[in-house]
């Protein structure tokens, strides 16, 4: 009796972190899915920043645009 009693809770141990492994793989899609579009927005804003003052680089702690002399 005692052997199945542990042998159940080791059954009830191991779906519960069965169930808590795909509710962190569920949340590991949905975090990769926001990456991505956080990537295609970086990608868009650089393409029209480059669009209206050409090549360079922004300083993000001034907030200025520093133009490539070559």
């Amino acid at each position: 009796k005692n052997i199945r009693e542990k042998n159940a809770q080791l059954v009830e141990q191991f779906g519960f972190i069965e169930y808590q492994l795909q509710t962190l793989f569920l949340q590991k899609e949905e975090l990769s899915k926001n990456l991505k579009e956080i990537k295609s927005l970086e990608l868009t804003l650089g393409k029209q920043l480059q669009d209206k003052y050409g090549d360079g680089t922004i300083d993000l702690e001034k907030g200025e645009f520093i133009p490539n002399l070559t």
